[in-house]
């Protein structure tokens, strides 16, 4: 695969800066215990969770608000009381991120080559899904609010990746073209084919280990996307 010539870095939050599940697992174990403190048990909390978050996400298909746990803990007290519970559903959310955040922390190595980013002058944008409020609240919980130029959310572009409107946002913040701005996410539907659409270079973060595919750059973790990254940079490759 011939080497980009790297101007701009484009790069996905969730689960590609931190890895989600130990973090989703502790904010349900968080919500769970204090709502069977506060109100009792008697049903499968994680179920009951889920089972509303299906329904949500079916409403709100293709928008940032299809990840809002605060609508998943509201539509949960609907079908559990037959009313909306809106005290419950806010302390059930706020409990959900206490447990999330515990446990979140970026990759080891992924400060580093946000780093690289800055020492190569290259522009730089979040690109993620969800809400603004939430990703800027991430960020700073993990130190990197200040890391990169630009934050592109799915909520201001009107449309969820693997729909091309974040990255061609993106791409008018950075002002460089496709060929010229890798991407960097963990999902192969959602940062990478949208990412090779456009005509960018693009590194997959494989946690799974999932099949290679042709187009992409497969890593395993940060300290693979600092080797592949510096890679770029030597002759002729080097735009600083």
């Amino acid at each position: 695969m011939k080497k980009p010539k790297i101007e701009a870095v484009m790069v996905d939050l969730d689960n590609t800066v931190y890895p989600y599940e130990p973090c989703h697992k502790a904010g349900l174990e968080s919500a769970g215990e204090f709502f069977f403190e506060n109100w009792g048990g008697g049903f499968n909390f994680e179920q009951e969770y889920n089972d509303a978050r299906e329904i949500v996400k079916s409403r709100t298909e293709g928008q940032a608000a299809s990840h809002c746990r605060l609508l998943y803990f509201k539509e949960m007290t609907r079908k559990l009381f037959d009313k909306t519970d809106l005290l419950m559903a806010e302390q059930l959310s706020e409990a959900y991120w206490m447990g999330y955040f515990s446990m979140m922390n970026p990759d080891e190595d992924c400060p580093e080559v946000l780093e690289l980013f800055r020492e190569k002058n290259l522009k730089t944008a979040w690109v993620s899904n969800y809400t603004t409020g939430m990703q800027i609240k991430k960020l700073k919980k993990m130190g990197l609010e200040s890391t990169l130029d630009y934050l592109v959310t799915s909520e201001e572009s009107g449309a969820e990746k693997p729909n091309p409107a974040p990255f061609r946002l993106a791409l008018s913040f950075l002002g460089t073209p496709p060929e010229n701005t890798l991407m960097i996410g963990d999902s192969y539907t959602d940062d990478m084919e949208p990412a090779v659409a456009l005509g960018m270079p693009a590194i997959w973060l494989n946690r799974k280990n999932k099949p290679t595919v042709n187009g992409v750059y497969s890593v395993g973790s940060w300290s693979d996307i600092d080797v592949l990254v510096c890679s770029f940079f030597y002759e002729p490759y080097l735009t600083a």
